[in-house]
């Protein structure tokens, strides 16, 4: 049965969340048919100078398939990034959300803002003015800024709620044993795992890299069972 929409936007939650752990949120899980997710990824560092970005991606309920609209991404600056920064930043996103329409965007998005706040931001001097969300012109209630800010952490119990109907159409295709494990909670993913399944927002030019440390991933893991016994 071929994926849907849906199906593949819950791939891309599970596979953010487990690369970006605490660093992704899901504002608003997507709903079959109706809407697409509300996500947010939130990039810091401290070298040379405290900076910290929020960004949004607001996805249409035919995302990530061919035809549909393409998501809506925002930056918001928290620390650090001036209002010229801040639009260059944007507009960067906003140029890599339409190089990969039809195809999912929270990996590269986060990999472009990265690259941005890590080797392409130009020095700035002490008179330099840093924007803030309250400088940002942000008309939202603070309820809706404290929402951004917090979003809903993607927990195994969140996440279980909004992969139901994922999982039940893909149940039949795992064995016995897996089944039985994930029941027992006993279920822990393997480097390689976490990789085979990522692999749908990676693009191939990063892959080779993800895929090597998938692997010492696993190694280290088994030179720790080994230490263990």
């Amino acid at each position: 049965m071929d994926s849907t929409p849906f199906d593949d936007q819950l791939e891309e939650i599970e596979a953010l969340s487990s690369i970006f752990a605490s660093d992704f949120l899901v504002l608003e899980p997507p709903v079959a048919n109706a809407s697409g997710p509300h996500l947010q990824l939130t990039l810091s560092h401290d070298d040379p100078a405290p900076v910290r970005v929020r960004i949004t991606i607001t996805c249409p309920a035919g995302y990530p398939g061919s035809g549909a609209a393409a998501p809506k991404v925002s930056v918001f600056a928290d620390e650090g990034l001036s209002g010229a920064q801040r639009e260059k930043l944007q507009r960067k996103l906003e140029a890599v959300v339409k190089e990969n329409e039809g195809g999912p965007v929270g990996f590269v998005v986060h990999s472009e803002a990265l690259e941005y706040l890590t080797e392409g931001m130009e020095g700035v001097d002490e008179d330099t003015v840093f924007e803030t969300v309250a400088e940002e012109g942000d008309t939202e209630t603070s309820e809706e800024q404290s929402k951004k800010l917090h979003g809903t952490p993607v927990t195994p119990e969140t996440f279980a709620a909004w992969k139901a109907l994922f999982d039940a159409e893909f149940a039949p295709q795992k064995s016995e044993a897996e089944l039985a494990a994930e029941q027992s909670g006993e279920v822990r993913l393997s480097g390689r795992q976490l990789f085979e399944q990522s692999k749908a927002i990676i693009s191939e030019d990063q892959e080779s890299f993800w895929e090597m440390e998938a692997d010492n991933l696993d190694d280290a893991s088994s030179s720790s069972g080994e230490d263990e016994n």
